[in-house]
Order: structure tokens, then C-alpha cells, then sequence
């Protein structure tokens, strides 16, 4: 029987009979859609429809990225990005970026590749979209000042090492050797650092270390032999461009400079060693099945075949309880906690928290009293004491406290370690630049106080009973001084303090997952300025009652 909709007189029965044989019809088109859209390529339309290509380069890795005297970016990587810039038809234009901020710069959309000496590893290609064949490959070893003892991997097991921040192999090496990083935001720091004495070498991209030895600034030093982690460089896309027209194109073209030996050029050119990588990469592109066809040649579906591809890949070793856990969390949708189940980040995080703290702690301490005895010479009746005074607190107020630590850090006490050899910890560098600064804002707020309160008779004098009723008056612009330094601490990573905002940028570089470690960041320090201030302001209540009862006239 036949079941209609009286009112709008549609047969229900060859409505659905037509939708049967409809539906797969659209299924198809839907999916050849979607497989369309999926190969199309956003970026590649832009680049061409700018007629340029914007390419992140380093420009502190001699001879890969590094600065002419005109200010302009050169090197291997460079002149490769001018050849792919080429090969597509557009301009080139390099843009400077950092180990710390590459990934994040190509994500953001300020580059639309990089080319920056990136190993291939398994945690990269969660980063990013990573072309293959990989252009490069270097392994990592340590460069090593005149005189040093070591001379195995196995003899720099439990030694203090300068390293870059969020390269590649700071995890894996740190984990197989025991290795204790001190971690810096440039190459150049961690140079200062190694000329310093304040590690016992520099870990490092063996070619870069390569070429530095070249240079007569680095006279005397070595590097540990052989090199360890041999990992493959790759150019990367954004995330979005898995698949895409993009992805392809360009591992065509670096298909092709391997078969052109235009990368063996590269080498050649920029002085660089010849390593076995190039030579085997050209050797496999150009060879070719008994038909003439080259034998790595895309397969149906759009890929290298697996002899050809790169499947190796640098992972840090895990145990089998925490891999159980790391998919029990990983169900939790849109957060990735696996930073929680490595025991080797979970440890640096804990870690990392607590050294924050300290650095906030300390500093909150030392401030009121350093304030105090900066009041005091301020008022002094010797004016030498006076003039002393006012210049340490206008030089220590006035000059930022990362200034300050990079004066201290590098100058200072780099002078010091390498004339008398003498070594002054980090941790107590950012404690006294904290400190100073903000005692030096409470010793002129106190200062303001005292001028306006002040009775002839007593000038020069405070007591602790004065003090008391000084710090109640001037208590609220002395809680904002406390407060800001306890927000301040972050700055400390400049001088490789492991605080938390470097190990969390060390995270999310191995990891990926910049969404959770930055929303984890916020939530941190945002509870811990909340204690803070919660402190501050209950020690601040304190001194009001006190000055109440004991300091007013009844």
C-alpha cells in the first residue's frame, strides 16, 4: 500500500526509493570533495598570488643561517630557500627566527616555511608538516674548551653541558648520558657561557661546532668524538598542509635536488665536510628500475615509496605503565597531557614550578630590608653616603632587571670566572638583580613617606618603630613593588634558570601541545601572583594593626 502526505501529496514510499539511489551518488561526490579540498593548498595560492614566498631562516648557525655585514640572512639553508623560491616562480624573502620560536612563527603564519636546521624526529612532525626527502643530516657532539678531560660520551656522563633551547636533541642526550643542561635562549649566550667556564662544553650541532672550530676566535677548542644522534633535517610546512599541493610540490623539487646534486653544490660551496647523507640521498633519487623510471617515484596514492622515505625517527624512550597512561589521558578531547606521563618532562615541570617559587621567595625576603638600608644612606648626614646611596638606588631602579642580569651573568662574572676562577651560580644572579630593583623603587618610596611626615628634630633618625608606621604609609604603592616581582621571575630563563616558562617552552617544542602547556602556564602563574598577593596583603593587614596599636598616639 502506498502512504502519502495528503496535504502536500508527496509519495513517501518513491521518495524514499529515489533517496536510496541518490544518497550514494552524493556520498561519493562528497567524499571526492572533501579528497580535493584536502589536496588543495591555501598557502600555495597566497605565495603565488604574492608573488613571494616568506621562508624562516637561523641566523646564528654558521655557515647555515647567519647575517652578512649588510644585516641580510646567507648560508646553505638560504641559498636552498632561494632555489625552491625559484623553482616555484616567486620571489624569496628570509626571515629571521630562533630554535624557540620557529615552529611557533610557522604555525602563527608569520612564515610559510622553514628551513632551519630542524631534525626530523617524531615529535617535529606533530609540529608541523614535514617535506620529504629530507635535505640534510647532522648528529650532535659537544665542543669542548682547552684542556678538557673529556674525551668518551660515557666521561660526560653527570657533567654540566651549555645548550641551545628546544633543539632537538637536548632531551634524548640529557636522558641517555645523565647530562645536566644549563639551557640558554641563543647560541651566542651559551658561547659566552662555555668561554666563561660555567659548563664543561657546548652541545651542539656537530657541523655548526665544525665550522666554528674554523673560526681563530675558537683557537684551542675540540669537540667529542663521534658524534651522537645522527637525525635528518627537514623543511617544514604548517600543520593544515598534510596532504596538500604544497607538501608535494616541494618535496618534488627537493626530490630533484638530490638528483641535480645542486645539495652536494650547497655543501661544497659553504665549506661544509662531504657528509655520507648527501652523497648515499643522491645515489638512492637517481637510481632507476629497468625500465628507466627512477625508483623512487610517487606511488598511485600520492607518496614516496617506503625505501625511499625516512623512517626513523627520534623518540624519547618510555615506560610501558606511563604509555598506558598516556592513552588514558590523551581520551580526554582537545587536551594533550602527555607531558604529565613523561617522566623526564613531569620531573622538569615539578621542577620548574618549585624554582619559581624559590626565585619569588628569596627576593620578596631580601627586598624590605635592602630597602631599609638604602633609606638609611639616603638620609645619612654624610653626604658622600648620600650621593653613594642615590646612585646605586637611581642605577638599580632604573635599569631593567633582565639588564641587569645579562651585565652580571656574562660581564661580571664571566670576568670573574675566567681571571680568578670564580664561578657565581645563576640562581643567586637573578636573586640580587630582583632584589635590587625592587628595593631600590621601596627605598624611594619610603624616602617620599619620610619627607612628608618628617619633624626637624627628626631628621636622620628611623627607628624600627618609625619604619613600621613608613612601610603602613607607604604601603600601597611597596604591595604593587611586591607584587610586579612576583611576576617578574620568567625573566630569569635569560641566564638558563630552568624556571617555568622555560621549561614550558622546552615542552611544547618536543611535544606540540602549545594549547595545554600555555593555558597550563597561565593557570600557574596566575594562582601563584594570587598567593602572592594574598601573602603580601595579609603580611600588609598585619603592619596596619600593629602601627594601630603601638605606633599611634591613644
Amino acid at each position: 500500500m502506498t502512504t502519502t502526505i495528503p496535504d502536500l501529496g508527496i509519495d513517501l514510499q518513491s521518495s524514499v526509493g529515489i533517496l536510496r539511489r541518490i544518497f550514494p551518488v552524493a556520498l561519493l561526490l562528497f567524499f571526492a570533495s572533501t579528497s580535493y579540498a584536502s589536496s588543495s593548498s591555501q598557502t600555495l595560492a597566497n605565495i603565488h598570488s604574492k608573488g613571494e614566498i616568506s621562508v624562516g631562516v637561523k641566523t646564528d648557525v654558521i655557515p647555515f643561517g647567519m647575517l652578512d655585514n649588510s644585516g641580510t640572512p646567507v648560508g646553505l639553508e638560504v641559498d636552498l630557500a632561494g632555489q625552491i623560491a625559484q623553482k616555484l616562480g616567486v620571489r624569496l624573502r628570509a626571515v629571521g627566527i630562533t630554535t624557540e620560536n620557529r615552529f611557533q612563527r610557522l604555525e602563527q603564519g608569520s612564515v610559510d616555511m622553514i628551513i632551519a636546521t630542524a631534525g626530523d624526529t617524531r615529535e617535529r612532525r606533530e609540529l608541523a608538516t614535514v617535506i620529504e626527502p629530507n635535505y640534510y643530516a647532522g648528529g650532535v657532539t659537544v665542543m669542548l674548551p682547552p684542556g678538557s678531560q673529556l674525551v668518551t660520551w660515557e666521561n660526560a656522563r653527570m657533567k654540566t653541558l651549555c645548550a641551545i633551547q628546544s633543539a632537538y636533541f637536548n632531551k634524548p642526550i640529557s636522558q641517555k648520558y645523565g647530562i645536566k643542561l644549563l639551557i640558554f635562549r641563543s647560541l651566542n649566550d651559551a658561547s659566552f657561557a662555555l668561554r666563561d667556564h660555567r659548563c664543561a662544553g657546548l652541545l651542539y650541532s656537530d657541523t655548526a661546532i665544525l665550522n666554528l672550530l674554523r673560526q681563530p676566535d675558537w683557537a684551542g677548542f675540540s669537540m667529542l668524538h663521534p658524534s651522537d644522534l645522527l637525525i635528518p633535517w627537514a623543511i617544514s610546512i604548517r600543520r593544515s598542509e598534510h596532504g596538500s599541493e604544497m607538501e608535494r610540490q616541494l618535496g618534488d623539487i627537493v626530490a630533484d635536488l638530490h638528483r641535480t646534486g645542486e645539495l652536494l653544490a650547497l655543501e661544497k660551496k659553504w665549506g661544509l665536510p662531504p657528509t655520507p647523507f648527501l652523497a648515499d640521498s643522491r645515489a638512492l633519487w637517481t637510481a632507476r628500475l629497468p625500465d628507466g623510471s627512477y625508483v623512487c617515484k610517487r606511488t598511485s596514492d600520492g607518496n614516496w615509496p617506503q625505501q625511499c622515505r625516512n623512517t626513523s625517527f627520534v623518540t624519547s624512550q618510555r615506560q610501558a605503565s606511563d604509555e598506558n597512561l598516556s592513552r588514558m589521558l590523551n581520551k580526554v578531547p582537545g587536551f594533550d597531557l602527555s607531558f604529565l606521563h613523561d617522566s623526564y618532562d613531569r620531573q622538569r615541570y615539578i621542577k620548574g614550578i618549585l624554582l619559581t617559587c624559590y626565585l619569588t621567595l628569596l627576593p620578596l625576603i631580601l627586598t624590605l630590608p635592602l630597602g631599609y638600608i638604602l633609606l638609611l644612606m639616603l638620609i645619612s648626614r654624610y653626604r658622600l653616603v648620600r650621593i653613594t646611596a642615590r646612585f646605586f638606588a637611581n642605577t638599580g631602579r632604573m635599569t631593567p632587571p633582565l639588564l641587569q642580569m645579562y651585565l652580571i651573568y656574562f660581564a661580571v662574572c664571566g670576568y670573574l670566572a675566567s681571571t680568578i676562577n670564580i664561578s657565581i651560580p645563576a640562581f643567586m644572579v637573578a636573586v640580587a638583580c630582583l632584589t635590587v630593583y625592587h628595593a631600590s623603587i621601596v627605598s624611594f618610596s619610603l624616602e617620599q613617606t619620610l619627607s612628608a611626615i618628617e619633624q626637624p628634630h627628626q631628621k636622620h633618625r628611623v627607628s624600627l618603630r618609625t619604619l613600621a608606621f613608613l612601610l603602613s604609609a607607604s604601603s600601597v604603592s611597596i604591595r604593587g613593588t611586591l607584587t610586579n616581582l612576583a611576576k617578574a621571575t620568567t625573566i630569569a630563563s635569560a641566564i638558563a634558570i630552568p624556571e617555568l616558562l622555560s621549561v614550558t617552552l622546552s615542552i611544547i617544542n618536543d611535544q606540540g601541545n602549545t594549547f595545554v602547556m600555555m593555558n597550563m602556564l597561565l593557570l600557574a602563574f596566575f594562582v601563584s601572583t594570587t598567593l602572592w598577593s594574598a601573602l603580601i596583603k595579609s603580611a600588609e593587614n598585619r603592619l596596619h594593626q600593629f602601627v594601630r596599636e603601638s605606633c599611634l598616639p591613644r
